[in-house]
């Protein structure tokens, strides 16, 4: 038979599941007779680069989004015993195939977990709804992808819990801002690609059961602090709090962070009285900056700075991962170290002088190259060429044991050595398969090994050690002495020798201390099998059903983006508002922001309302238009639900005049007021007589002579005012809270046409009022976004509006775009005029976010970096700001573009789900109103979009994909 290989592929839609479950679900795939090779991934571009590499793609994937599963298997057909195996895989029996193994799997894993020690069958899928069940937790356990880690990561620190971080893949300009901003809420982030930690006793992610006692251990090494603490485990001591702290952080960028803060943290800890520290060299400006924080502790430190000789701040550094943790023994008991003694090891390898070693743990294979520097050939399979698609070697040695039975028929091969390292997170049953193998191999070949564990371990050390021994293994108490006797053997020693220690104490566990002054309260997010840990430790813990901010509606929102970007927003004419816009009516005035009655107005609003009745000489004074206004005589509705935008208090009552915008692409409208000026004014709440008197020669004479100067403008069929935005942009403007070049642009169109006998009045208030564009600057982004509300499963946000109560938002694909979500409005960061400060402050209030919406405003702060003095920033701040907004936008608007960044296209078409994902809201430029009716504006500033309108929005979002 002509010797093939078939591949076949199925997308199970929407499901999600953490890497290491589906890692796990592929190697029992791979079990099956006649499969070479099975991979179960997220349908990502990176995952599928992945299959095609490793010629695990078919067509039959093509379909998939990055929010489904695919499964791929390749099966080889030789024999007919392949082909009556192939059967299971063929197109009918396919899927229930799959779906076997995933029952299975769901079942076998179930019965693992047996309910939360507090929270128990609570389902949460967010951060904020895990804290308000468990409030009391104070560490977050985070696995997921690593692309998202870093945003959850940051919604776990705001929420004041500390970190593990056991995901990889976080940049490492991610791991400081998530450690910077550790360090100002005086938290812990251990990790990224944090393996193992031990906190009161409870082992975390891959990590051992030991004692309880008095040492500290501080390591940048997972498997080096395993070994390390189970030294001291099994030699009756015991561990206070064991941190890990990422393998970069000692590099020069992350600068010993967490390790420095470890110290001091230890160092406060009543438990821990001797401090161990675990790490490869750290970079000379960190180790400078570690050796200082030593000499400062009061504290016994020992350390090993793995393959670096010399002394770490005056105290004792070690060569191996035994010795310091026998020397922190010693520290702790006030007891000496005995010397070598020769033991009764047997030696004598068999075939040639090369040594294989094959780790699962990065640090035991760094220690073994550096003790073993001859015939060796030492691999780490926990390296990333190994684990692409795999689960890591602690939980699956298939690659492993192909090795050990390549290196037994290698006639060069003398010795094999091997680490098993158990624990939590570790292979429940290490040795199921590989026993067979190292039975047939210890007859030819010496074989080694190092098991890292307790007897309190679920896999009981006791029981491995002796199931190895009874398989013709040689089973050492530590790396370094695994490597020590392979070193002897291969020195044709026939007693080699081996350390002897201090004697092994028992000692009952003690009571630990806090760590973070109360009780451990774990929130999982991700891999569901950490959690065994916490249940067999009683830690109250909560299992966050994560899910990841999905690409549903993607090509829903390149249309967004599409017709964002092809908008074309043309200044057409003016007219009365009660004549110009759809369904306005006599006794109707609209506002800016979400919904919302009289009673809940803020100060402002009620202000620019009762402005408002007064301009329309429906009351004599401010008493009568109060009375009407809360009488139910007048209907209060939001402007953007009839097409129309107004900046701050956005009162659009019948008789004030209004610019017509056209959106020539799509053919929509959109409406908004004349802007006023600065000042006392009607949009900041201030309703006296000169507010009045300005409105009514605004209606009087700047409205017919802006209205005959548009008509006349022989434009084509009107001004096009994406084209002065552009330029604008050019010119330093945002076109939020600066306008200076915009208005200027449109000044010089206008100037000529305006006529003559009120000329200089109406080009002295245009050229007075830098902000007169910005009412233009709204309506075309309005035009240009209303379009969006017709894209159906689209997650772009079409609105963000606020009315100095509530902040809103709207999104395309959600009750066909006309839905609100909101939320309280927040106070901006602000410079405030003298006399004024935060405690006057209204909360936000305006429509003019809807600059921000289409990608100006905040997200074009790049092009005006002034802005940022609002806040005391600087140019590179307002450069940060923006770059940022392109994380949570699907693309750029290139008619728009920002010199400063190399003529990039503002961020456009901001995506809910992105905003959800990196947990990174929109900036918002914004004036600020006194909260006092009548006062108006009392300053300027920056504030972020306050996160309950996203997270309702969210959850809504996902309701209608799972329905």
């Amino acid at each position: 038979m002509i010797k093939t290989t078939r591949v076949k592929g199925l997308i199970r839609r929407g499901e999600y599941y953490d890497s290491i479950s589906l890692m796990m679900l592929a190697a029992q795939l791979r079990k099956h007779q006649g499969v070479l090779d099975a991979a179960v991934v997220m349908g990502t571009e990176s995952n599928i680069a992945i299959l095609k590499k490793s010629g695990l793609w078919t067509d039959e994937l093509a379909a998939a989004t990055e929010n489904d599963l695919l499964v791929a298997v390749k099966i080889k057909t030789e024999t007919e015993k392949d082909e009556q195996a192939f059967a299971e895989f063929s197109d009918d029996q396919f899927s229930k195939t799959i779906d076997k193994e995933f029952v299975t799997f769901n079942n076998r894993f179930n019965n693992t977990i047996t309910g939360s020690t507090a929270c128990k069958n609570q389902s949460v899928t967010t951060i904020d709804e895990a804290t308000q069940n468990l409030p009391d937790a104070n560490l977050a356990i985070i696995s997921v992808a690593g692309r998202y880690a870093a945003a959850v990561a940051k919604e776990a620190l705001e929420k004041n819990l500390n970190v593990l971080l056991f995901s990889d893949n976080v940049s490492i300009e991610e791991e400081l801002s998530l450690k910077k901003l550790a360090q100002q809420r005086n938290l812990l982030v251990m990790g990224p690609d944090c393996g193992t930690a031990i906190i009161e006793g409870v082992p975390l992610a891959f990590a051992n059961k030991v004692r309880i006692g008095k040492i500290g251990i501080i390591a940048a090494s997972g498997t080096g602090l395993q070994e390390v603490s189970t030294i001291i485990s099994n030699a009756g001591r015991g561990i206070s709090n064991a941190l890990g702290t990422g393998g970069r952080d000692l590099s020069k960028e992350i600068s010993g962070a967490t390790f420095l803060q470890a110290l001091t943290l230890l160092e406060r800890d009543p438990q821990t009285e001797v401090i161990l520290l675990i790490s490869k060299p750290p970079h000379p400006q960190v180790m400078e900056k570690i050796q200082n924080a030593i000499k400062k502790i009061n504290k016994p430190t020992v350390s090993l700075f793995l393959g670096q000789a010399g002394e770490a701040g005056q105290k004792q550094s070690e060569q191996t991962l035994e010795d310091v943790a026998y020397r922190a023994i010693a520290l702790s008991e006030a007891q000496t170290i005995t010397e070598r003694s020769d033991s009764d090891g047997s030696g004598g390898g068999n075939g040639g002088h090369l040594l294989q070693g094959f780790f699962t743990g990065g640090t035991f294979a760094s220690e073994a190259k550096i003790l073993l520097t001859q015939n060796q050939n030492i691999i780490d399979f926990g390296d990333d060429q190994f684990t692409e698609g795999r689960p890591h070697p602690m939980i699956d040695y298939t690659l492993r044991n192909q090795a050990i039975l390549q290196a037994s028929n290698d006639p060069n091969t003398a010795i094999i050595m091997l680490d098993y390292v158990l624990g939590y997170g570790s292979n429940p049953d290490p040795l199921a398969e590989s026993l067979p193998i190292l039975q047939k191999v210890a007859a030819k070949k010496t074989i080694l090994a190092t098991v890292v564990g307790t007897p309190s371990d679920p896999q009981n050390s006791t029981l491995v050690r002796n199931k190895l021994l009874e398989s013709g293994v040689i089973v050492l108490n530590s790396n370094a002495q695994m490597c020590l006797l392979a070193k002897k053997i291969l020195d044709e020693l026939a007693r080699p020798l081996v350390l002897s220690r201090v004697q092994t104490l028992p000692r009952s566990a003690q009571a630990a201390q806090h760590l973070w002054k109360k009780p451990l309260s774990v929130i999982n997010i991700g891999i569901r099998s950490f959690l065994p840990a916490l249940e067999a430790n009683q830690v109250p813990h909560l299992q966050l059903d994560w899910r990841p901010a999905s690409a549903e509606g993607t090509n829903a929102n390149k249309e967004c983006l599409k017709r964002i970007q092809a908008a074309r927003p043309l200044l057409v004419g003016m007219g009365i508002a009660l004549e110009t816009i759809p369904g306005m009516r006599k006794n109707l005035f609209l506002h800016a922001g979400p919904p919302i009655e009289w009673t809940r107005m803020c100060g402002p609003m009620q202000g620019a309302i009762i402005g408002a009745i007064l301009y329309e000489k429906k009351a004599r004074d401010f008493s009568e238009a109060q009375q009407l206004a809360a009488s139910g005589a007048i209907e209060f509705a939001p402007a953007h639900e009839y097409a129309a935008v107004g900046p701050m208090a956005g009162i659009i009552s019948p008789s004030m005049p209004v610019f017509i915008v056209k959106n020539e692409t799509f053919s929509n409208y959109a409406y908004t007021t004349m802007n006023e000026g600065l000042g006392k004014v009607l949009r900041y709440g201030a309703y006296d007589e000169s507010v009045i008197q300005r409105l009514d020669w605004m209606q009087k004479v700047l409205y017919p002579a802006l209205k005959s100067a548009i008509g006349d403008s022989g434009v084509g069929s009107g001004i096009d005012l994406k084209a002065i935005a552009a330029q604008a942009l050019h010119m330093g403007d945002e076109l939020h809270n600066r306008n200076r070049a915009a208005t200027s642009l449109i000044y010089r169109i206008l100037a000529p046409l305006i006529p003559q006998e009120v000329s200089r009045e109406v080009l002295n208030f245009i050229n007075s009022n830098d902000h007169f564009f910005l009412n233009l600057s709204m309506a075309m982004c309005k035009s240009a976004l209303d379009p969006l509300s017709a894209v159906k499963g689209s997650s772009i946000i079409t609105v963000m509006a606020r009315n100095g109560t509530d902040f809103g938002i709207k999104v395309a694909g959600l009750g066909d775009g006309k839905e609100w979500f909101t939320g309280p409005a927040p106070i901006p960061e602000a410079l405030f005029f003298p006399g004024y400060s935060r405690a006057d402050a209204n909360p936000d209030i305006g429509d003019s976010a809807i600059t921000e919406t289409f990608g100006l405003g905040g997200m074009a702060m790049a092009a005006a970096p002034s802005i940022v003095q609002f806040i005391g920033g600087s140019a590179s701040d307002a450069e940060k700001y923006t770059k940022e907004m392109y994380q949570i936008t699907c693309g750029e608007n290139n008619s728009l573009q920002i010199p400063y960044l190399n003529f990039k296209g503002v961020p456009a078409a901001i995506d809910l789900l992105k905003v959800i994902e990196k947990n990174i809201f929109p900036v918002i430029n914004t004036g600020v109103a006194h909260r006092l009716a009548g006062i108006g504006q009392i300053g300027a500033g920056i504030l972020r979009a306050p996160t309950e309108p996203f997270q309702k929005a969210f959850k809504r979002f996902k309701e209608n994909r799972d329905a």
